[in-house]
């Protein structure tokens, strides 16, 4: 691995890399030598995509229609960075440089104060990330702190990228509706190929894509389970067509183009000084 800045941590057969200076993503996941997070190891690799390595924080997560939303009376606009749907993408917090705070021998904490004010998202708060290896394999734990003195909205989410597995279990109830890759605001009822993600599909070779939302907080990815807290109430699911090697499966905390839909089904409000709290463990789960 040829990236600068890095932290490792360990537990048993579990080793995992950090770097903080890149959005405080965890760049690489092993279990037993092998990867279970698409691993980051040239920075090259984030000029062609940066959300398809590891598990970067989406913080505002997702798509945000024409980059424009409301809240609490106030019209904000995002940057464009997505031309073909017209929406501002995936927020700001993975592009941010963390400051290590700790580093054990299973365990790194690092903090981003986001105090940006010229992006449309002129909000302050803290991101707390912990990554922790222990007997239960990797723990991801979030803490965001709204440090400004009016209410933060919250729609956040992890680009977990694994490594494609040969099948895959999501707990899933009903499709969010989108049209030209924006998101309406309606649920519409699973297709045939969805309810096989419920009981069991192959991803590779399949074309994997959409926005859900939950009925569980459990995922069988391959061999490993991927289990998410109670405030993760969608799913997001994406492969690159089935023909890329990876399968993106995201937990986020309230809905795509969140910010312009009411809480807190859309989106969370944090009041200043408030905390809220998010975590995800992989853990080994041979079927």
């Amino acid at each position: 691995m040829s990236i600068k800045d890095v932290v490792s941590i360990s537990y048993g057969d579990w080793e995992a890399v950090a770097c903080a200076r890149l959005g405080g993503n965890v760049i690489a996941l092993r279990h037993k030598g092998a990867d279970v997070f698409v691993p980051l190891t040239d920075e090259a690799q984030l000029d062609v995509n940066p959300y398809l390595q590891g598990s970067p924080i989406l913080f505002p997560a997702n798509r945000t229609n024409f980059a424009k939303f409301t809240f609490e009376g106030n019209d904000y606009t995002l940057p464009l960075n997505e031309d073909w749907s017209q929406c501002h993408i995936h927020g700001f917090v993975h592009t941010r440089p963390f400051t290590l705070v700790e580093h054990k021998e299973n365990e790194v904490t690092m903090k981003l104060v986001y105090d940006k004010i010229d992006e449309g998202f002129p909000f302050m708060c803290e991101v707390w990330v912990t990554y922790t290896l222990d007997e239960r394999g990797f723990t991801q734990s979030y803490v965001i702190k709204n440090i400004d003195t009016r209410n933060l909205p919250v729609v956040f989410c992890m680009h977990s990228t694994f490594v494609e597995p040969e099948e895959f279990i999501l707990p899933i109830s009903l499709r969010q509706e989108r049209i030209d890759g924006r998101a309406t605001g309606k649920y519409v009822l699973l297709g045939p190929k969805e309810k096989r993600y419920v009981t069991g599909s192959p991803s590779k070779g399949v074309n994997v894509d959409g926005y859900y939302l939950a009925s569980g907080r459990e995922t069988q990815i391959g061999d490993y389970l991927y289990s998410v807290s109670e405030q993760f109430d969608h799913w997001i699911l994406y492969n690159g067509l089935g023909k890329s090697g990876f399968l993106c499966i995201e937990p986020q905390a309230g809905m795509v183009n969140g910010l312009n839909y009411a809480a807190p089904e859309g989106h969370r409000v944090l009041e200043p000084g408030k905390t809220i709290d998010f975590s995800a463990t992989v853990s080994y789960n041979k079927r």
